[in-house]
């Protein structure tokens, strides 16, 4: 597995290749709603994402302070508004502060959900459960998800992210120059 981490002003993607010795970690569960990842953050769809959400926390991410989010079906998170963009942009994408765990072209009509919890005054989780990848296939599923993490104890607005990968089969949907799951332009920046 082949993992990359790449830091703008505005935007944070990591991208992680598929391979066969990517080793699975369990997703954080037990917040209740239909799948035990929290509530559904939007009805199924493509390229939507869910109303504006309230952080239990206020963070600071890059010398800004959000007490709100978007949970986007495309396997992001943004803090300025919601994002449809399903190809990954190069940096800065329109200068949108956005946390990416994978940022592809997820298609929740077939199959999987966005889920999202706050199941303490700390802690926000969004899960991208069993998604698939446009136009709605379901033979191949993505199972992820981002934790933020409040830590006043090291200072105002300071939080911890984290993520977790229990499944990648997919890297790319139809419309983003992919076939058959792969191929195409995935979640890669290059810059």
């Amino acid at each position: 597995m082949k993992n990359n981490l790449w830091l703008s002003s505005t935007i944070l993607v990591v991208s992680v290749f598929v391979s066969s010795s990517v080793h699975a970690m369990e997703l954080r569960s037990g917040f209740g709603g239909p799948a035990g990842y929290g509530e559904l953050s939007q009805l199924p769809n493509d390229d939507q994402s869910s109303s504006r959400l309230n952080l239990p926390f206020t963070l600071n991410f890059f010398g800004s302070n959000y007490s709100t989010f978007w949970a986007n079906n495309n396997g992001n998170i943004t803090f300025g508004g919601p994002i449809r963009s399903y190809t990954p942009d190069a940096f800065p994408v329109s200068g949108q502060p956005m946390i990416a765990p994978f940022w592809g072209d997820v298609d929740t009509r077939g199959t999987g959900a966005v889920y999202t919890a706050s199941p303490d005054a700390n802690t926000v989780v969004a899960t991208w459960h069993n998604v698939g990848y446009y136009g709605a296939h379901t033979d191949k599923v993505n199972d992820f998800q981002l934790t933020l993490l409040n830590r006043p104890d090291t200072g105002a607005g300071n939080f911890d992210i984290e993520f977790r990968y229990r499944q990648l089969e997919w890297t790319t949907g139809d419309a983003s120059g992919g076939s058959g799951k792969s191929g195409g332009f995935p979640n890669v920046q290059t810059r």
